[in-house]
């Protein structure tokens, strides 16, 4: 199956560094896109989203052979997660260093991803979109964008993991809530449908 890819990504004003990592990398039959959105309350998101993507790409590529795509991703994550958490309880004395996950690979015919947090995952076919990730966040509507699980919030996570089975034609989006928040579902489709690239989406 050949897979194009487009990202872009840009800070929330001039004024403010942007908190997002985002990267992907194709090699073989092998396709890898990670995008971190460091929480913006914490003295060092941005730093843990540049390592998170930094590190899950590099070590994805050097995963074990035995290791099937959703025991690579969740295992990466862990790692990272439990690397963050405690550098920041050793410099920061709380977590400082907390950050979302969202990464997504594509082996063959079939698409194998992680998350922690709210940014996302969709895919789009004939029509419809489909979010594939699971949003971390409060129950309670006045919080909802209060994170309730993210790399570098607690000593350990279980990632949520997902699969798809791909077909010719489909459209697959790793975005922060800097995209979800303000484009419904609706609207992220027909830009998808239309092949929009990333920095126009």
């Amino acid at each position: 199956m050949k897979v194009h890819t487009t990202s872009f990504g840009f800070p929330r004003s001039d004024k403010a560094e942007s908190q997002d990592s985002f990267d992907s990398k194709a090699w073989g039959e092998t396709v890898i896109a990670v995008v971190a959105d460091g929480v913006g309350s914490a003295r060092d998101g941005g730093e843990a989203s540049a390592r998170i993507v930094k590190t899950l790409v590099a070590n994805y590529a050097a995963r074990p052979k035995s290791w099937s795509p959703e025991k690579a991703l969740t295992e990466f994550a862990k790692l990272i997660n439990r690397t963050l958490y405690q550098e920041s309880i050793s410099r920061h004395g709380t977590p400082e260093m907390v950050s979302t996950l969202a990464a997504a690979v594509i082996e063959g015919d079939k698409l194998f991803g992680v998350n922690v947090g709210d940014s996302r995952v969709y895919v789009v076919r004939n029509g419809s979109i489909t979010q594939l990730s699971t949003d971390h966040v409060a129950d309670d509507g006045a919080f909802k964008h209060v994170l309730n699980k993210a790399i570098g919030l607690a000593s350990d996570v279980e990632p949520q993991c997902f699969e798809f089975d791909l077909a010719d034609g489909d459209v697959a989006l790793l975005c922060t809530d800097g995209v979800s928040n303000l484009l419904t579902e609706d609207e992220l489709h027909k830009k998808l449908s239309r092949r929009s690239s990333a920095r126009t989406i």
